[in-house]
């Protein structure tokens, strides 16, 4: 199946001139990235209900004595004007910093039992997803009921194992041999084979389902109603606190002042011991792609293992009033770049370049929306952020073609 000429996304690389000299990062942020993490909160909803049940899950909540939802928080599709860009939680009027917009009472979560000696509830990650299941079997005849329908409706099409074979085909053209993340995607993804092998269970659909949509949700060791509606974002992206207080509600707060319109997000890897320090192992933008399905938003963090010479770094867009954006490249200590690291990157930089000059080729099997939307999201991402990894290197001296403005992928994207 091939895209019609009038698709949109087509459209986009053929006229991508029209945005002058903008550079390739603004384009991302204002149209790859527009609804990049929102894939996780049922990125296909098909529940034609979904207003209804948010307003059941807002007032299940609300019924609880210790339960509390902000008047200016509301539940909502990402883009208003796409039905499967998903739910996520949005104000609707200015929130100052420190305040409360959420309080989730622990009875209300889903959780494996609580600690007699501190009342907090007990690390087993085999016994929440029994759990999960055991909920789900009982159907509206389950306490939980308002809350089930996310995991009625959530999308296991988010993992790239669940997608066409073209479309794991093309993701893996665009990540190669080399770049991150290295999995095979085999049919059964890596977290179902890491659960079977955590817990020691047949296979079970129901049950796979509840561990896939534990291993994307949880917090706190919890299955949190309405919280885990809170996507991923770092740096200026995030605005949200949550705290456990007392070991008897989950509350969660404005961690800045938030503008009207603005999407509540929360780190999904900068979160230290809470999710297992992450960044220290070097959890980044393809490792969230791998386990969330989506190309998160700058900052970003990457670690590439060429070999024996690991790299590891930060990428930001640094923005000032007078001079506009630039980009800062951080290395991590005891992952700088060697000279076999830096040719290496040289290298993928003019692959990526040669499967962007060849876009439409490569893609025109391609009939699912979503797998050629990551993919593409995904080539445009590598090919600034090793441009810009190359670029901050001081023993650089390459003249491999740079990509930083939109003129310079246009010309090499019409196949």
């Amino acid at each position: 199946m091939k895209y019609c000429n009038d698709n949109p996304r087509k459209r986009s690389l053929r006229n991508i001139s029209v945005f002058g000299a903008i550079s390739l990062v603004h384009f991302l942020l204002s149209v790859i990235f527009i609804s990049s993490s929102c894939w996780l909160c049922s990125a296909t909803d098909k529940n034609v209900g979904g207003e209804q049940k948010n307003r059941e899950l807002l007032e299940w909540i609300q019924s609880h004595r210790q339960g509390f939802v902000n008047e200016k928080l509301q539940i909502r599709l990402a883009d208003v004007d796409d039905p499967t860009s998903g739910w996520g939680l949005f104000v609707t009027e200015h929130v100052t910093e420190g305040e409360l917009l959420y309080s989730v009472p622990l009875d209300l979560t889903i959780s494996v039992k609580l600690d007699e000696s501190t009342g907090a509830p007990v690390k087993d990650m085999c016994q929440l997803i029994y759990a999960l299941e055991r909920e789900a079997r009982l159907g509206d005849e389950s306490q939980f009921a308002p809350y089930l329908t996310y995991f009625d409706a959530f999308d296991e099409g988010i993992f790239i194992e669940k997608w066409s074979k073209a479309g794991k085909g093309l993701f893996e053209i665009v990540r190669g041999t080399r770049l991150p993340p290295q999995e095979e995607f085999l049919e059964k993804s890596w977290l179902l084979r890491e659960y079977q092998d955590l817990c020691k269970r047949k296979e079970d659909p129901l049950e796979e389902k509840a561990a896939l949509y534990v291993y994307t949700r949880m917090d706190w060791d919890l299955l949190i109603p309405l919280h885990d509606l809170v996507m991923h974002g770092n740096g200026h992206h995030a605005n949200l606190r949550s705290d456990s207080i007392d070991n008897k509600k989950i509350e969660g707060f404005a961690d800045r002042d938030i503008e009207s319109g603005e999407q509540i997000r929360r780190s999904y890897n900068l979160c230290g011991a809470k999710c297992g320090h992450r960044q220290d192992m070097g959890y980044g933008t393809p490792e969230l792609l791998r386990q969330y399905g989506m190309v998160e938003q700058m900052p970003q963090l990457y670690k590439i293992n060429f070999g024996l010479d690991p790299i590891m770094f930060d990428l930001e867009e640094v923005k000032d009033a007078q001079s506009g954006s630039e980009f800062k490249v951080s290395w991590h200590e005891g992952h700088f770049p060697s000279r076999r690291s830096v040719r290496a990157l040289r290298e993928e930089l003019e692959r990526l370049g040669r499967v962007t000059s060849r876009w439409e080729q490569l893609s025109e099997t391609v009939g699912n929306q979503r797998e050629y939307d990551i993919s593409l999201r995904y080539l445009k991402t590598l090919t600034i952020v090793i441009s810009q990894a190359i670029q901050s290197d001081e023993r650089n001296n390459t003249t491999v073609k740079m990509y930083d403005s939109i003129e310079d992928l246009s010309s090499e994207t019409k196949g």
